[in-house]
């Protein structure tokens, strides 16, 4: 039976090589960055060893990130006041399921560059705008962006329709004040009126085209011309404009 330090270090591992692996970088590329040996990396993701404080450091100035990002919000062992992990959650809740709930992180913390912003697992055309689908999740947005797209909320990627780009278990950040259509773009559209999906829109002469990006072939380009009376279905509910891996992410070993 795991013990509790155990436990911890057991969920550090994944979120380390989530984190790499989000960012497509390989363990000997990531190792670079921290200006540590591959093998350094192995032993992370495999909780034989513990990250000490300087390649940490490394890492989370080079992407911009609080170091509790990349451990999970797990605080290690160190001995040496390194425990940033603590600035997340405080127990408040939201008070309100609106677009406008949005909860900071407290700024007596090094994650005061981020805020907290609800993660929904999916949403349907009459609850894009007023966001009454089920709250799954509570994840940091950095503050820049979420200043940028006020009302934005995070959609759990469900299926691989889109992983070449939005890996399935991720989280997309949807501005809903961003429905005009720019061609080329990332959208959550609906198509038939219920739930809505997200999709590459490319503008055509009189219509869309709405385009997965898969490695599943079943997954197929859809025509709506919009002299047709089907295509009166089609909206854009907002586009994607970030993504993010949620924290309980559990990469398998390939």
């Amino acid at each position: 039976m795991l013990n509790e330090q155990s436990t911890l270090e057991h969920r550090y591992g994944y979120h380390i090589k989530a984190f790499r692996k989000a960012r497509g970088l390989t363990q000997a590329q990531f190792a670079g960055i921290a200006e540590v040996s591959s093998s350094a990396v192995s032993q992370w993701e495999s909780n034989a060893t513990e990250p000490t404080m300087k390649p940490l450091e490394k890492l989370a100035r080079y992407f911009n990130v609080p170091k509790s990002i990349i451990l999970g919000d797990i605080k290690l062992s160190m001995g040496d006041g390194s425990g940033d992990g603590s600035g997340y959650g405080d127990g408040s809740g939201w008070g309100s399921r609106g677009l406008g709930a949005v909860r900071a992180v407290p700024p007596n913390t090094k994650d005061s560059d981020f805020v907290y912003v609800p993660a929904y697992s999916s949403v349907t055309l009459e609850e894009a705008k007023e966001m009454a689908g089920e709250i799954i999740d509570e994840h940091p947005v950095p503050k820049e962006i979420q200043e940028k797209h006020p009302h934005a909320y995070l959609l759990r990627v469900k299926d691989s329709s889109m992983d070449k780009v939005l890996p399935q278990c991720s989280y997309a950040y949807i501005d809903i004040d961003d429905t005009d259509v720019q061609d080329g773009e990332i959208y959550l559209v609906t198509a038939n009126g219920v739930e809505a999906i997200i999709r590459q829109i490319e503008v055509l002469h009189n219509g869309w085209r709405l385009v997965p990006h898969s490695t599943d072939p079943t997954y197929k380009p859809v025509i709506y011309d919009f002299d047709e009376s089907r295509a009166e279905q089609v909206r854009s509910l907002g586009r994607v404009v970030w993504c993010t891996m949620p924290f309980d992410y559990l990469v398998k070993a390939t």
